[in-house]
């Protein structure tokens, strides 16, 4: 038997956790589940960032790569990202490239995703990848539950797809009026402090209705960052709310086929915090936060008034915890959440 030495199989904690940024590469994640399969993201390797779209069949556990990012579509260039995209990402703590986040309709037949800025559309029955047509980088790419509709937002403005027209192109359906207004992301609180990174959904129980979160920062104080090792560069500039200081207005509006807006309204004095949003075919639930973070309301959009429908209030003297994923509605329109009650 050959002797193993140190130096050809040793390697320090150090290094392995820098070489696999942690232990992520490689491993799969972001699992979505269909009917016949689950899909999901995985490099090649531990040593591998990029990561490629794959599926599992339930029942034969056979595996399948869909769309391989290396061979696919074009070059991976995160140079090309939008700083919105990078500021989403460092946010979630994303240390991967290529395909890093994918969405698919109801039926599990099509899914889209972003990779270099660059929107793609997927048939998932035959691995047929189109890429969309869009006006700049864009950022956060999302399929209606029907699969007829592509949004996606650039330049902080949103715009729709249809999947069954490519050839006529994106449509802007909502755009700032200044530069410290945003549509279709999600505001600094909400991505930074409650897990929310997400900013425009589709409603299932309406088709080609989207509900878009518009935020003003205008009233946010402006803080300048400068970049010690670029001293001739001016200074960034960000808006960001500090212990005490004006947070950014948020607001939802629904936007349907016909491109009408109209707003959802809430008391934002009472409850600034929109923490989440969840989608459903029985229905949508929105839950607010109060600037203290001690009370909660739990709220369903009524498509029919255009309005928020209180369904349950709580409190808790210290503070309440946000969880990823509830509360939601069932399929019998029943409220899920989790209730801290030791």
């Amino acid at each position: 038997m050959n002797p193993v030495t140190t130096e050809a199989t040793f390697e320090s904690y150090p290094r392995q956790r820098a070489r696999t940024r942690g232990f992520q590469l490689g491993r799969p994640r972001n699992f979505h589940l269909t009917s016949d399969r689950a899909l999901f993201i995985r490099s090649a390797s531990g040593n591998d960032s990029a990561g490629s779209l794959w599926t599992i069949d339930l029942t034969s556990g056979q595996e399948h790569c869909i769309v391989d990012v290396r061979n696919d579509i074009p070059a991976d260039n995160t140079d090309g990202l939008p700083a919105a995209e990078r500021a989403r990402r460092e946010r979630m703590r994303e240390v991967a490239s290529g395909i890093t986040a994918f969405s698919v309709d109801a039926a599990g037949a099509t899914a889209v995703f972003a990779a270099s800025g660059i929107p793609y559309l997927v048939d998932l029955s035959t691995a047929q990848v189109t890429a969309l047509p869009a006006p700049g980088p864009v950022v956060d790419p999302r399929i209606s539950s029907n699969g007829e509709g592509v949004s996606f937002v650039v330049n902080r403005a949103v715009y729709v797809v249809s999947a069954n027209d490519i050839a006529a192109g994106a449509t802007c359906i909502a755009k700032p009026s200044h530069e410290d207004e945003t549509w279709g992301l999600s505001d600094f609180v909400a991505s930074e402090e409650l897990s929310r990174f997400r900013g425009h959904w589709w409603l299932p129980e309406v088709d080609d209705t989207l509900l878009v979160e518009r935020f003003d920062e205008t009233d946010v104080p402006q803080w300048w960052i400068a970049d010690a090792a670029q001293p001739a560069s001016e200074p960034a500039s960000r808006r960001y709310p500090s212990a005490g200081s004006n947070n950014a207005l948020v607001e939802l509006w629904l936007i349907r086929a016909d491109l009408t807006q109209v707003q959802i309204s809430w008391d934002t004095n009472a409850f600034p915090y929109l923490a989440s949003v969840a989608p459903a075919k029985s229905g949508t639930i929105v839950e607010l936060l109060n600037r203290s973070q001690n009370l909660v309301s739990i709220c369903v959009i009524d498509v029919d008034k255009n309005e928020l429908r209180e369904i349950q209030r709580r409190t808790d003297t210290a503070w309440i915890d946000v969880m990823p994923g509830v509360p939601c509605l069932d399929e019998e329109s029943q409220l899920l959440e989790i209730v801290n009650d030791v």
